[in-house]
């Protein structure tokens, strides 16, 4: 809802798109820079686990990657119901 936001506010100011095409190629710009910023932050969280992984057990590695799968999985829920939304 955020990138539907960011259109509506800048619509207000007069610098919103002017056709639906340009709506839909901003609102995919607006998302993707969002998703990009959840992603270079899993990418971070995927470093650090290789990084240590021979400084931890197995099952601790395990809980990790999982809680980043999820977080993943949130976050690309939230793009495509947003993406639905406008």
């Amino acid at each position: 809802m955020l990138s539907v936001e960011d259109i509506r506010e800048r619509i207000e100011v007069g610098s919103g798109p002017a056709s639906p095409g340009d709506c839909v190629a901003m609102l995919t710009e607006l998302l993707a820079n969002r998703i990009n910023d959840v992603v270079d932050s899993i990418d971070d969280e995927l470093t650090r686990v290789e990084t240590n992984l021979g400084n931890e057990n197995i099952r601790q590695i395990q809980q990790t990657q999982s809680a980043i799968r999820k977080q993943t999985a949130a976050a690309f829920t939230r793009v495509i119901i947003t993406a639905k939304q406008a």
